[in-house]
């Protein structure tokens, strides 16, 4: 069996999905989560509140920040390609309100070479995707 990531509905919580158990990983706490792959599989720690990089590694990183208040996002996982999707419908008020539907965005990241943090801040979600470098010595 492989595992598999979702969000809760409120977007507080990631959940791991592994051997049919749901482990949750709090985004609210300031400290977010660290996704990952290992053998394939997709994986999830806690991250933690800091520390320096260790020197052999150099990590080149890109930022998104997505709202969450008015759209609801949910995250999956493809293991055959070992990529993370997170899912959007965008400005769910707005469609309520006016009855024009909601767009639907995503973002992907690649795990085979990366390692992507996301946390809750105020009303977004921010996810940082680092590629792990090692130095080479001259």
């Amino acid at each position: 069996m492989s595992n598999t990531i979702t969000l809760s509905t409120d977007m507080n919580t990631l959940y791991l999905i592994d051997d049919e158990r749901a482990i949750p990983f709090d985004l609210t706490n300031g400290k977010g989560a660290l996704i990952g792959t290992l053998a394939g599989q997709v994986t999830v720690i806690t991250a933690s509140t800091g520390g320096k990089t260790p020197d052999r590694i150099k990590m080149t990183e890109e930022r998104k920040q997505i709202p969450t208040k008015g759209n609801q996002w949910t995250i999956t996982y493809n293991e055959e390609e070992e990529l993370m999707h997170v899912i959007g419908v965008v400005d769910i008020d707005g469609w309520r309100a006016d009855g024009v539907e909601p767009a639907c965005k995503r973002v992907l990241f690649d795990l085979r070479d990366r390692i992507v943090s996301i946390r809750k801040v105020g009303n977004s979600l921010e996810l940082v995707s680092m590629r792990q470098q090692t130095k080479t010595k001259a």
